[in-house]
């Protein structure tokens, strides 16, 4: 029995005339979408250098696509019949062969629609569709891609946001910091300046008391005393001593820088000196206060107690089994030192207890610093040729793995801004920056572009961002801005105030002070942010002998390394931006 399928709606039929040349077909070719046309017709209408052998129908507007011998392998259709399209026409199916039968209104109903175009047109379908589908996969591909990079930049926006945040955060609180470590620096040194006024008052007092108890046959009564301020170390003061009916002005004079102290009768040429080291008039010459009364010639020692020069507060003093070249301080509160000859960096406490050795991976360490994020960073000599570089290591002495790839001899290091690092190069004479990964940025230079270092030794960062660098062999120190730009230099060789020999290991404090350890000297100078000389922290009178390297704790603890294997822990009281005497 036969199943019709559903008619497609009946139109006029059409007549068999080619719809390009407007005759009838001459041996016409069927394109996918059923259309017909003559051959030669097709031929002049299709480009056959078209590289896809796409042909859109001049009836339906379909492209279609066009075998690659072209028209000529295109299905013949009999000639002089109509174009199937728009006929009306019925499909059955034989139950026994399941072959169609076509059966077609109101034209010639002996054509049987070929197999082989149905193929065709069933081959340039699924052309068309794979196409499609290569496509569509290409645009979801670069759709993908797409997605992909916008969530990529979206997460690095977002990361570079929080980390701006937290950078500011973190700004903030130093500010802050800063702010209230300053307040209480002004309020110590308030304090500093009325413990001082105190003391000076109380050398006034003990001189008078030891005038009163030597002038056993001088009589003074009703004494006025008024002080005059000749400069930082001398200072005067003047004595109203009644003598009969009239007044007479005396004068007190102290000098502070050589102990010396004097009272002058300036109507009667009468004076009483002391000398913190005795006098001629002393017959035993012990040291003490000798006073001198020229009228009544009246000569007494009274013992007397010698101030310190030393402006630091010596706290512990321990010895290392070979002479210190490095020093620093570590997040811990305690100290990693290295020796000369020694393949190891030992930390010990600030009272000379040994707590670990650092050993593994290092051949000669000769210098270490400590870095921000608390590891520790140790230039190792290697064996003079090779094995030279900087080395990572935690705390605990395990290596850090690093990329770090800095492989040449070097000496002082100190951490700069955005963790880059300053490396001095003694061997070379020079004095380079490095990015975190070792690259090389730049070398510090003087403004007319000459080599400035001889022997670069060490370096320090203080917190303006200034990068200051002693040279050994130069006697001086070097003063570079936070983008390597040269500012200044301090010292010349001697043994001045002012003056080095042979200066080593540099640090900064808190304000941005700089500590010198000058070696040959045996003293630990204090120079301002912009490199005025302040003041000796620590000399030889201290026991200091020939000092290599310095560096300053957390809680503001001096720590000095001598040459001869002993380091030295001394108190630091730290003073806002010192001023230069």
């Amino acid at each position: 029995m036969e199943a019709p399928l559903s008619p497609i709606v009946e139109e006029e039929p059409a007549s068999p005339i080619c719809r390009i040349c407007n005759e009838l077909y001459k041996d016409p070719k069927i394109l996918p979408c059923s259309d017909r046309f003559c051959k030669s017709c097709l031929e002049n209408n299709f480009d056959s250098t078209s590289e896809d052998n796409e042909f859109c129908c001049p009836t339906c507007k379909t492209m279609v696509l066009i075998p690659a011998g072209g028209i000529s392998e295109l299905p013949s259709a009999p000639p002089n019949s109509a174009s199937i399209r728009g006929s009306s026409r019925h499909f059955t199916f034989d139950e026994t062969n399941d072959i169609g039968t076509k059966q077609v209104s109101g034209v010639d109903t002996s054509f049987r629609l070929p197999l082989d175009m149905l193929r065709f047109s069933l081959t340039n379908y699924r052309s068309s569709l794979d196409s499609l589908t290569k496509d569509s996969n290409k645009y979801l591909d670069t759709l993908k891609e797409a997605c992909e990079s916008t969530e990529t930049l979206i997460s690095k926006q977002a990361e570079k946001l929080h980390r701006n945040i937290e950078d500011q955060k973190e700004k903030l609180i130093r500010e802050m910091t800063q702010k209230r470590e300053e307040e209480e620096i002004s309020i110590k040194q308030h304090l500093h300046d009325l413990v001082a006024t105190e003391k000076h008052m109380a050398t006034t007092i003990e001189f008078m008391e030891n005038v009163a108890a030597c002038a056993s046959e001088v009589k003074f009564s009703g004494i006025s005393i008024t002080k005059h301020d000749v400069n930082q170390d001398h200072a005067a003061h003047s004595l109203m001593i009644p003598h009969g009916e009239d007044h007479r002005k005396d004068r007190i004079s102290t000098d502070e820088k050589h102990g010396a102290k004097s009272l002058t009768d300036e109507d009667n040429h009468r004076s009483i000196m002391t000398h913190p080291h005795g006098s001629p008039h002393s017959r035993n010459g012990k040291k003490g206060v000798s006073f001198h009364i020229r009228d009544s010639k009246v000569t007494k020692t009274v013992p007397t107690r010698r101030k310190s020069k030393s402006y630091a507060i010596i706290l512990a003093r321990f010895k290392t089994d070979e002479s210190v070249t490095g020093l620093a301080a570590t997040v811990d509160d305690t100290i990693a030192v290295t020796t000369y000859s020694s393949k190891r960096c030992s930390i010990y406490t600030l009272e000379g207890k040994l707590i670990r050795d650092i050993y593994k991976g290092l051949i000669h360490p000769i210098s270490v610093t400590s870095l921000v994020s608390g590891k520790l960073l140790v230039a190792d000599a290697g064996d003079g040729t090779e094995n030279m570089g900087l080395r990572l290591f935690y705390t605990d002495g395990e290596p850090f793995p690093s990329n770090l790839n800095i492989s040449v001899a070097a000496w002082g290091m100190a951490e700069a801004d955005h963790g880059d690092l300053v490396v001095c190069h003694p061997g070379k004479g020079k004095v380079c920056l490095y990015d975190r990964k070792g690259r090389m940025k730049m070398t510090l230079k003087s403004l007319d572009g000459k080599k400035l270092f001889a022997n670069p030794r060490c370096v320090c960062v203080n917190i303006n961002g200034d990068i200051i660098i002693s040279d050994f062999e130069r006697h001086c120190i070097v003063f570079f801005d936070s983008r390597g730009n040269f500012k200044s230099s301090y010292g010349s060789e001697g043994k001045g105030t002012r003056q080095l020999h042979h200066p080593c290991g540099v640090c900064a404090d808190r304000v941005g002070n700089v500590l010198i350890a000058d070696s040959d000297n045996h003293r630990i100078s204090l120079l301002s942010p912009e490199g005025i000389f302040v003041k000796f922290l620590l000399t030889h009178h201290d026991g200091l002998d020939e000092p290599v390297a310095v560096c300053l704790t957390k809680d503001d603890k001096l720590v000095v390394g001598e040459w001869s294997g002993k380091i030295t822990v001394a108190k630091y009281d730290i003073a806002p931006k010192a001023q230069s005497k």
